[in-house]
């Protein structure tokens, strides 16, 4: 489970933020807080972890940001396929400011991994290498390196050296200037301990608007999943249906796809076999206005685009769950009723549903979810950007006169919190007419 998140110079945020997902001292609503033991087979140390965070802010606030940071930083951790020389994608610093502009983008992710120990990484990075790549765990209660790159900023270096842990061993690797580190244990280095932390990282969701719709690329994925699991398949059947779709089921169909490839090794092309899933939807069948017991179907593609969003997403979301993931989402509320956005959020509070204790951490323009009998106040935040464009990233725990029983979305409409749009009149808007 993810402890804090920490981005300096990224975007919008100029100046270091911290998300935490560390649960304040308040018993309130004690069902959204996992009360996690760590650093098993030592001192009884328990950490109480907030299981969801909502981020409010008005348009262009710095809101997505922050998930898209995590998206593309955490790509850019993973890919091992880098090729020397080549610029960062992820470095995109605060732009608007001369001080920052060419500065390095700093990231951070402090969370509780495998065999319920806490685990720190960071990185930092510019236009095309990595200054300083740290991961660190405590065993037994205290710090141990795991890993470390530490670079000058003005180094050319071409190659770097990299020094970690392997058991009782301290080895050393090369790799390029432009690579993370521990991109290199998901493919070259097999490493029984950091490899499992490269496992982790590829395993966080993160979904923003372009990605809800169901694209091929989407659905193949999705379906392919829900064909080798049957009660993943099973349970996004019963969510279709409570969310009042009026779908009876889906049907998926694999069918193979003949095609070639080139391969860059003898120049030759290859024949290649691709799987495909067809998915469609069963609906009721009704002869003036009785039901028949037969079923018409209709291809997914033709189904409306809240019934393909919440097909992926739920998807998604429903696959989190179950593993007791983590999942980032960008827009929550997009194309979906506001009644199956705070479904969606339940999910995660209810006990019995989230039993492996996932986590979902979303930005969201709906004041419906901003209910004080669903969340606490430290799981409420808010971006707002200054004058100058720097975001800042607040939670409503930094309010001392807001209670848990504060109706908080009255009191956000009314601006008491920040990050809402400053409309001015209308009366102002198109002088010239």
């Amino acid at each position: 489970m993810i402890l804090r998140l920490e981005f300096e110079n990224f975007r919008s945020y100029k100046a270091p933020v911290n998300l935490s997902l560390v649960a304040e001292g308040s018993k309130a609503k004690e069902q959204n807080v996992v009360l996690q033991r760590i650093n098993k087979g030592t001192s009884e140390e328990q950490e109480r972890i907030l299981k969801m965070a909502a981020i409010y802010g008005a348009n262009a606030s710095g809101k997505s940001n922050l998930i898209r940071g995590v998206r593309e930083i955490l790509s850019f951790v993973c890919n091992p396929f880098i090729v020397a020389g080549q610029p960062i994608d992820a470095w995109s610093p605060f732009r608007f400011d001369i001080n920052t502009y060419e500065k390095p983008v700093r990231f951070a992710i402090d969370f509780i991994g495998p065999d319920d120990v806490r685990f720190k990484y960071e990185i930092s990075f510019g236009f095309n290498t990595v200054f300083a790549e740290t991961l660190t765990y405590w065993p037994m209660g205290k710090p141990v390196v795991l890993l470390q790159r530490e670079i000058e900023e003005s180094s050319k270096e071409l190659i770097h050296k990299l020094k970690y842990k392997s058991g009782r061993k301290e080895q050393q690797l090369d790799l390029f200037q432009n690579q993370a580190g521990l991109s290199k244990f998901g493919s070259d280095v097999a490493d029984e301990f950091i490899s499992k932390i490269f496992v982790y990282f590829r395993s966080i969701a993160v979904v923003t608007p372009l990605q809800l719709g169901a694209s091929p690329s989407q659905r193949d994925s999705l379906g392919r999943q829900l064909v080798n699991d049957d009660v993943l398949l099973k349970r996004l059947n019963e969510l279709l249906r409570f969310a009042d779709t009026g779908l009876k089921s889906l049907r998926i169909a694999t069918k193979e796809k003949e095609g070639v490839t080139y391969r860059l090794g003898n120049g030759k092309m290859e024949p290649t076999k691709r799987i495909s899933f067809d998915i469609s939807a069963t609906h009721p069948m009704f002869h003036d206005g009785e039901s028949l017991d037969q079923e018409g179907s209709l291809p997914l593609s033709e189904e409306s685009n809240g019934v393909r969003t919440l097909f992926t997403f739920g998807g998604r979301i429903l696959r989190t769950l179950q593993t007791g993931g983590i999942i980032f989402v960008d827009e929550l509320e997009t194309s979906l009723h506001p009644y199956l956005s705070k479904l969606l959020v339940l999910l995660f509070q209810s006990e019995r549903i989230n039993k492996k204790n996932a986590q979902i951490i979303f930005t969201t323009h709906d004041t419906n979810l901003l209910d004080r009998t669903i969340f606490r106040k430290d799981q409420i935040w808010f971006a707002e950007k200054d004058e100058c464009g720097v975001t800042e990233l607040y939670s409503l725990q930094d309010f001392p006169d807001v209670r848990e029983d504060t109706p908080f979305d009255k009191w956000y409409l009314a601006g008491k919190f920040g990050g809402i749009p400053d409309i001015q009149s209308i009366e102002s808007l198109f002088e010239d007419i």
